[in-house]
């Protein structure tokens, strides 16, 4: 009986190291108002309804530019806090229109085989 219970504690605590918030997680894609709503390193693209959490990035289509999920890429955007310029951010990866909210269109990224939701035109 000791024997499983120490498995299962080694267990247990293996399961808590794994789930710790170690970062990885975001809220790219995620609605915002602000940055204050988005990750610490966060931004609010404005264009689209419900506004879009994203974060900077400096190698658009390049694999590990983003969190998992995500794709940078260089496109016109307004953020809450910058005017409408070329932007190079992270944005939620689709496969088709399916997977972007209301708004958002499923587009090719610029620089990669990817595509991403962005602000429809």
């Amino acid at each position: 009986m000791q024997r499983w219970y120490g498995w299962y504690l080694w267990l247990a605590w293996l399961l808590i190291a794994c789930s710790g918030d170690d970062g990885a997680e975001t809220l790219i894609g995620a609605t915002c108002e602000s940055a204050a709503d988005c990750d610490i390193e966060g931004v609010c693209i404005v264009d689209g309804p419900g506004g879009m959490c994203s974060q900077r990035c400096a190698d658009p289509g390049q694999a590990g530019a983003c969190p998992l999920g995500s794709y940078c890429d260089r496109k016109p955007l307004t953020t809450d806090t910058d005017e409408r310029a070329e932007m190079m951010l992270c944005l939620p990866a689709c496969k088709s229109q399916d997977d972007c909210r209301d708004g958002y269109e499923c587009t090719g990224v610029s620089g990669g085989p990817g595509k991403v939701c962005q602000p429809g035109s």
